[in-house]
């Protein structure tokens, strides 16, 4: 029993030696901008989303489904607020993003790099001169330790101008302008050499796109760091009294980097996946061709299916028959009638105040003038509105003149 107890003694000792050196390690952050909802590491968004939401109350709400602009055309006039550390957009895309602009909407996008297509149709590029791949933000937040400023420049009696200190690595690229759209400076960051916008405001229709050059600043970092939360706040006002929603991009070019087939480039890229593939493929085929082999079985004789249609034309006739109810097969003939000159003809009969027009592509397309198309249509109009009963003979009148509206 006593060298049990000292045997446990031990393994307690060594269990409590392990775990202060636990709790006293100094923790390793990862330094991979995710702008997770949930992610509490430095470019994550668990301490931005709250901030924000503890500011703007109900009015802000962050979705972790990926939306295509598209999808957010749904509903009223809104914000968006999209922040990525690339962003790729195709020209159909950016016509997206326009026209939810010219809808009301207000849409932020935080990116290092807005692409080609962005500058063909905003006018509005990223400067190359400070970017940093997102691979070596780790090297690069441990090399810059320095606060530099981003000055706001925005024209507002609210927000005066004013300097933000922030860390340099957050505001790593810059915007270059053009004047083929009115635009307006919202910040821009200072240097030795070169002052540039950082976040400009671009109005569209009855709502406007604000495009910002610092997706690390709507981190849990950038609000951390210097005065970034108040320039954050700042950059938010642009949404004014919208509701907010942050939702993460689906593009084009995403919805191809998550295509599985995509993974056979990189099976390709390395040689022992490339010969499993290769050895995986020719084994497969060897299975189909041991088992291709022809396998005599009786043929069934099949008879050709018969055609019923005339019989059931005939059954349906019969029970209208049997009804006799003239005047409800006229409604039928002529809702059926509307709805072919509609997708012929693109006009529409039923509409009273379209009767004129109606006639005129009428008689375009058939041998009847135009009075007597628009007599027809209203005739018989008068006579369903009426409720009046109907002979089979009239029933046989009135139809022939619904069929001489329709074009051969």
């Amino acid at each position: 029993m006593k060298g049990i107890r000292i045997f446990a003694i031990i393994v307690l000792g060594f269990i409590a030696v392990v775990c202060l050196s636990m709790l006293t390690k100094k923790r390793s952050f990862e330094w991979e901008p995710t702008f997770g909802h949930d992610d509490a590491e430095p470019f994550g968004c668990q301490l931005f989303d709250r901030m924000v939401t503890a500011s703007m109350g109900d009015r802000y709400t962050v979705q972790t489904h990926p939306l295509s602009f598209s999808e957010m055309k749904e509903g009223g006039p809104k914000g968006w607020l999209i922040v990525t550390y690339r962003l790729k957009l195709t020209a159909n895309e950016m016509g997206l993003l326009m026209n939810l602009a010219r809808e009301g909407h207000c849409v932020m996008i935080a990116s290092t790099n807005f692409g080609q297509v962005t500058a063909d149709s905003l006018d509005v590029w990223t400067s190359k001169m400070f970017t940093i791949n997102e691979n070596d933000l780790e090297k690069e937040m441990g090399l810059h330790n320095s606060l530099k400023d981003v000055v706001w420049t925005g024209h507002s009696d609210v927000y005066p101008r004013d300097s933000f200190p922030i860390h340099s690595v957050l505001q790593n690229t810059s915007l270059m302008v053009g004047d083929s759209l009115p635009k307006e400076e919202l910040a821009r960051h200072t240097t030795e050499f070169v002052q540039q916008p950082v976040a400009v405001s671009i109005p569209l229709g009855r709502g406007k796109i604000v495009l910002v050059s610092m997706p690390l600043l709507f981190t849990n970092y950038g609000m951390l760091s210097g005065r970034g939360s108040q320039l954050i706040m700042r950059l938010l006002s642009q949404f004014g009294d919208m509701p907010v929603r942050r939702v993460p991009l689906k593009t084009s070019a995403q919805t191809r980097e998550e295509d599985p087939l995509a993974m056979l480039d990189y099976i390709n890229t390395q040689p022992p996946l490339r010969w499993a593939w290769r050895l995986a493929i020719l084994l497969i085929l060897l299975f189909m061709l041991t088992n291709a082999r022809r396998r005599q079985r009786a043929i069934p004789v099949v008879g050709a299916p018969q055609n019923h249609a005339l019989e059931f034309v005939r059954l349906i006739g019969t029970l209208y028959n049997e009804q006799g109810n003239h005047a409800d097969l006229v409604e039928k003939k002529f809702r059926y009638t509307a709805e072919h000159l509609r997708r012929r003809l693109h006009i529409d009969i039923t509409d009273p105040q379209d009767d004129q027009h109606s006639a005129a592509v009428i008689a375009q397309n058939t041998s009847l003038n135009t009075d007597e198309a628009e007599k027809t249509i209203k005739d018989v109009r008068k006579m369903i509105n009426a409720h009046l009963g109907l002979t089979a003979q009239q029933m046989r009148e009135y139809i022939d003149r619904l069929n001489a509206l329709t074009p051969p």
